[in-house]
């Protein structure tokens, strides 16, 4: 079993979901805890149900009720805890700075410094020729993009979209500052 949970956090008046899933029907029991004071509570859960799409079964976990802010993570039996999230007024105002720092984290064709990437450090990566698996014939080095899904893998139907995204938002909102905070030299 596994907690699914909004890492990016919730603001206080807002709905408050969490989800568990499982390959195999499941019934828990679900806490709440504040990891500032250390309270906890119990919180009603109905029985999982199996998602016809992915096959899991999944049950629903509302919060919305909590409305005090601070930083929980949930429990329940037979799972790892939650990551900690936040409750609070201002937990999307890194959201933008943090989405275009992925696409320099995830960056690919060129080595990452751990002082700029931490622990999305790595080597200069794909920059050798490709082999195309239809036919197998050696293809030039294509260089540059992203890496796909975190997995290190590089597949054309991602930076076709990713760049395109890129470019809309180049287009709509005319960026002139950098607010990723990456040095550079």
């Amino acid at each position: 079993m596994k907690i699914h949970i909004d890492q990016v956090g919730y603001k206080p008046g807002s709905q408050k979901y969490a989800m568990i899933s499982s390959d195999e029907p499941f019934s828990t029991s679900v806490t709440l805890e504040n990891i500032d004071d250390s309270t906890s509570v119990e919180l009603t859960v109905s029985n999982a149900a199996k998602d016809p799409y992915s096959g899991d079964y999944l049950l629903t976990v509302d919060f919305s009720q909590v409305q005090t802010k601070g930083r929980y993570r949930l429990l329940c039996k037979d799972c790892e805890p939650s990551p900690v999230f936040e409750i609070g007024d201002h937990v999307y105002a890194n959201a933008t700075r943090d989405l275009f720092g992925m696409f320099y984290f995830m960056r690919c064709g060129c080595s990452l410094l751990e002082k700029h990437a931490g622990i999305y450090k790595h080597s200069c990566c794909h920059s050798g020729r490709v082999l195309r698996y239809t036919d197998g014939v050696m293809l030039p080095p294509i260089i540059g993009g992203w890496h796909d899904a975190g997995d290190f893998d590089l597949r054309i139907e991602s930076q076709i979209g990713e760049s395109y995204i890129l470019s809309l938002t180049w287009e709509n909102f005319h960026p002139e500052i950098d607010v990723t905070s990456i040095d550079f030299d």
